[in-house]
C-alpha cells in the first residue's frame, strides 16, 4: 500500500466510503468532487476582500476617536494576576 494511504485512519476511510456511497460515487469520484477544478484554487483564500475588511474595521472603530488612552505600564503580574 502507498505510504500516504497508510497515514489515513480506518475510521476516516470508513466515513469517506460512506459519504461516497451516499452520493452514489466511487471513493475516487467523491474525493475528486471535493477538490477544486484548478490547482491554482488549492491555496487558502481570505473570505473577505481587503476593502471589506477596511470597511468593517472603520465601522468597528467608529465613535472611538475621542476616547482617552492610558500610558500606564502594567507588569506581567498585573496582567496575569488570576492565572496560577
Amino acid at each position: 500500500m502507498n505510504a500516504e494511504l497508510e497515514q489515513i485512519k480506518p475510521e476516516t476511510l470508513a466515513v469517506i466510503e460512506k459519504q461516497a456511497k451516499t452520493f452514489g460515487l466511487s471513493v475516487d469520484e467523491y474525493l475528486r468532487s471535493l477538490l477544486p477544478q484548478d490547482e491554482k484554487n488549492l491555496a487558502l483564500k481570505s473570505e473577505t476582500r481587503s476593502e471589506e475588511f477596511e470597511a468593517d474595521m472603520n465601522a468597528f472603530t467608529e465613535g472611538t476617536e475621542n476616547l482617552s488612552h492610558s500610558d500606564a505600564a502594567h507588569s506581567r503580574e498585573d496582567i496575569y494576576f488570576d492565572h496560577d
